[in-house]
């Protein structure tokens, strides 16, 4: 079955107080992202991704998730 958040190794929903010292890192190695073919797009990326790969819209059960291809 397809989930789209396959791409993250342990997704969580960011809370406020509980994640307010987590910082983002720069990645410098994308290696990780090497066999993953689509990723979730939130409503604000959707315009910049569709300039240059597929989006693509799915549903499930009361859920609609947007996300991104890369072609392969």
């Amino acid at each position: 079955m397809f989930s789209p958040y396959s791409a993250f190794k342990k997704p969580v929903i960011v809370e406020k107080e509980l994640h307010k010292k987590v910082k983002v890192k720069p990645i410098s190695n994308f290696e990780f992202m090497k066999t993953v073919e689509t990723v979730p797009l939130g409503f604000s990326e959707l315009l910049s991704a569709s300039m240059y790969y597929p989006v693509f819209f799915w549903g499930m059960e009361r859920e609609y998730f947007s996300f991104c291809s890369n072609g392969n």
